[in-house]
């Protein structure tokens, strides 16, 4: 534990006075900066939106013996470009699916499912039962 200046150990009474006093102190620096970051952006914002306006009045006014541009077509155009957009986003998107196979691995797999049903066919004529129940096959069944 700390050395206090008259030479004795702190109590934990003093320690966690010493650590409240350092939270707060903290919390307020904080809070000061806060707000002093917070008078800046509201200055900010109010030297923008002066700007911003003269900028707007300026872009209003035409110039000279200038036609303000022609905006009609340009607007149906938005329009379209719009509408197709808003299609696109509302589209169902495809689904994956699995790869189509190719003709040598259909005869391949069906190959392979003629072989496993002669090896179980071969396993039940020797009266071999055990793999027929792990798969799930129940066994021999009673007949009646």
């Amino acid at each position: 534990v700390e050395e206090g200046g008259e030479g004795r150990r702190k109590t934990k009474k003093e320690i966690m006075e010493e650590i409240i006093a350092k939270s707060k102190m903290y919390k307020a620096e904080k809070r000061r900066e806060r707000e002093e970051r917070d008078e800046t952006l509201e200055q900010l914002n109010a030297d923008f939106s002066g700007i911003q306006a003269l900028l707007a009045a300026q872009a209003r006014a035409p110039k000279g013996g200038e036609k303000p541009p022609k905006r009609r077509v340009d607007e149906e155009k938005l329009d379209e470009f719009d509408k197709l957009a808003r299609d696109l986003a509302t589209d169902m998107k495809a689904q994956a699916t699995q790869r189509l196979k190719t003709p040598e691995e259909l005869a391949q797999e069906a190959r392979d499912a003629l072989v496993d049903a002669e090896r179980k066919r071969l396993k039940r004529m020797q009266g071999d039962f055990d793999e027929d129940e792990e798969e799930g096959g129940g066994g021999k069944r009673a007949k009646g």
